[in-house]
């Protein structure tokens, strides 16, 4: 048996959310709301959300990644973001995950405010985030790491695939900034050899020149900055 058959309903834990929102903290403005194609409950001061809360899709503690989409959420939500992010399976006090963006917090925090306590007005802090994209763009994060280390490629650990995706992420920046950059005045254009087809082709070869690329790229100015004691970073 799984867990989505073990009674788990992620209706009901938004409904006794609710109850634990209006009866302990004393929110008047409550009821439900779709973002990002997710059922949700929200807490509402003055028509702007205080605190939004989100079940995820199986009973139990709330993993990372559910963490960081819940996030997501807050931040997606109508006329917010959401002061409060509340991930929940059980809809009671004192469980699960509550992140707060306020300005100056954007951290984890144990507590919910009472609606006493809760800011009014208009916040108008950041445009909206993109929920559904960020999970799409973890999916896709999961699926190649599964596909290299299902490959055997010489990767010793995850944080060594987590720096090697950066340098990626980085050299793909640059180049959309910079297309005529090359490593020197010889070599190729990143935009020629920063290319799937042109890796199958030249093989090691073409990893070498965007290692060559990536090391030229990343002594730029622009991208290095100095302290009052003269360190580079």
């Amino acid at each position: 048996m799984t867990k989505k058959d073990n009674g788990y309903r992620r209706g009901k834990v938004l409904e006794a959310a609710r109850g634990y929102l209006a009866t302990t903290l004393g929110y008047a403005d409550l009821g439900p709301v779709r973002v990002a194609n997710q059922d949700c409950m929200v807490a509402a001061v003055d028509g702007r959300p205080v605190i939004l809360v989100w079940a995820p899709e199986e009973e139990g503690p709330i993993n990372p990644m559910d963490q960081e989409y819940a996030q997501e959420l807050a931040a997606s939500a109508d006329n917010g973001p959401a002061d409060y992010i509340w991930a929940t399976s059980t809809g009671t006090a004192g469980d699960g995950y509550i992140f707060s963006w306020l300005p100056d917090q954007e951290c984890q925090v144990s507590e919910l405010p009472a609606a006493a306590a809760a800011p009014g007005g208009k916040k108008g802090r950041q445009t909206r985030a993109d929920a559904a994209g960020f999970k799409q763009l973890q999916a896709e994060f999961d699926r190649l790491h599964e596909q290299i280390y299902a490959a055997r490629e010489p990767v010793d650990s995850s944080n060594d695939l987590t720096a090697q995706l950066c340098k990626c992420i980085f050299l793909k920046m640059h180049m959309e900034r910079h297309p005529d950059f090359r490593a020197e005045a010889t070599a190729p254009l990143l935009t020629e050899i920063f290319q799937a087809d042109y890796v199958t082709r030249h093989g090691q070869k073409a990893v070498d020149e965007i290692k060559k690329a990536f090391a030229a790229a990343r002594g730029l100015p622009e991208y290095n900055v100095e302290d009052d004691r003269g360190n580079h970073f």
